[in-house]
């Protein structure tokens, strides 16, 4: 089951450099992160019901962020592949490219 498709359909791998939605207040956001690993995991909505979930790295620099782009100071779990989409590297401005992929995981 290890397998997580984005929003377009298409299998991510560890490395891969996503975009996926985030709460940002009252409204929604966007945040650009790397793929660590694609786990399965208990979904939220049903009980006992096992899931795709794949553990990401992301970067603090939404609308109105005054400092640096900065790593987040942990790992998330995400778990709905329809709020997350595989993007290359040309599409991540440098200084959030050279974050995501200098970060390596701490887990294993």
């Amino acid at each position: 089951m290890n397998e997580f498709k984005d929003k377009a359909g298409r299998n991510l791998c560890p490395g891969d450099l996503i975009v996926y939605g985030h709460s940002l207040g009252r409204c929604a956001g966007l945040q650009y992160g790397k793929v660590l690993a694609i786990t399965e995991g208990l979904c939220g909505d049903f009980l006992g019901t096992r899931v795709p979930k794949i553990r990401i790295i992301g970067v603090a620099a939404d609308y109105g962020y005054e400092q640096a782009p900065e790593l987040l100071s942990k790992e998330s779990l995400l778990e709905f592949s329809d709020r997350v989409i595989r993007i290359t590297e040309d599409q991540i401005p440098s200084t959030i490219l050279n974050l995501l992929k200098g970060y390596t995981s701490k887990k294993k």
